[in-house]
């Protein structure tokens, strides 16, 4: 009994050495994330915030808690417009199914970048100062949402209203206009050019949970109805043709 403790107990020490970066300083890199959006380690860096690299793969059981914890510190820093910068590595290079939370910030599908991380073990999520050290190299999700964060020295941040008012995405060469955003029954969105392809509307919650969605369409848009919703934060996924856009709307 005492020889299968000291094994199980070597073999966790492995674990957690295997998913901490061996790297002292940030290796940087430039990429695309999943909404087509180039992300650059160092540009974020050099604007004086801190970075928040969480790696992870498609189908993790133990990665669903983490993504969670993440997507409500997110919320609670600032939803990327303070002093942190939240990216999602997927190490896979698969897009997420449905049965896997889905991180609500920005996400790259990188094997690679992984790999320059020395990161074999999942999930990991790592601290980069905006000086370029690591002064985290595995950070241990068991608390409530942010509160490690906050012990680290990061101050939190209501995010920004104005990232939930009016937006306007360019979708296909075509401009459309999502308002009113926040908004309590419905939401319209507007097309400024026709559309003459079928679009699939799918909402989410905060949990990626998959909501059932009411449209009516109109001459130039589509009407959303959010009526029976609880409030909070919700994303609409715009696409067709395999390409897709992400609205992050609040019902009130």
């Amino acid at each position: 009994m005492k020889k299968l403790i000291i094994l199980f107990l070597l073999l966790l020490s492995f674990v957690i050495a295997k998913a901490q970066t061996s790297l002292k300083n940030a290796a940087d890199f430039s990429a695309l994330s999943t909404d087509g959006s180039l992300l650059q380690l160092t540009k974020y860096l050099d604007e004086g915030r801190s970075v928040i690299l969480f790696f992870y793969f498609s189908g993790c059981p133990s990665c669903n808690d983490a993504v969670d914890k993440l997507n409500m510190a997110y919320l609670d820093f600032g939803c990327d417009e303070k002093g942190v910068k939240f990216i999602a590595i997927n190490a896979d290079n698969k897009n997420l199914n449905e049965q896997t939370l889905k991180p609500i910030f920005s996400e790259i599908l990188s094997s690679e970048i992984a790999k320059i991380y020395g990161i074999s073990a999942f999930p990991t999520t790592v601290l980069i100062d905006p000086d370029r050290s690591i002064s985290k190299n595995d950070i241990w999700l068991m608390d409530q949402a942010g509160s490690e964060f906050y012990e680290l020295g990061l101050k939190p941040h209501s995010c920004d209203e104005n990232l939930f008012v009016t937006d306007v995405k360019v979708y296909n060469e075509s401009k459309y206009l999502v308002y009113p955003n926040p908004a309590t029954d419905f939401i319209n969105i507007s097309f400024t050019d026709i559309v003459n392809t079928d679009l699939i509307f799918m909402l989410s919650d905060l949990s990626g949970r998959n909501i059932p969605v009411n449209t009516v369409s109109g001459e130039n848009g589509y009407l959303i109805d959010i009526n029976e919703l609880i409030p909070g934060m919700y994303f609409l996924n715009v696409s067709f043709n395999g390409a897709n856009s992400v609205i992050r709307i609040i019902k009130n």
